[in-house]
């Protein structure tokens, strides 16, 4: 029985892995970015004009 040889392209591996660090990275930048965007959006939409006295009126 004849065994088959698998030869792994390490430039293709390691091509795949900068790909995956780069998508990690964008993911990793806009988290934040979307989460201010997320807060400032609720913000807007309840009307909270910079007072801090929300439960006391």
């Amino acid at each position: 029985m004849k065994r088959k040889t698998v030869h792994f392209d390490e430039s293709r591996t390691q091509a795949i892995s900068a790909a995956k660090r780069r998508v990690f990275t964008l993911i990793v930048l806009a988290i934040p970015i979307i989460s201010l965007l997320i807060v400032e959006l609720l913000l807007r939409q309840f009307e909270y004009g910079g007072n801090l006295d929300l439960v006391i009126k």
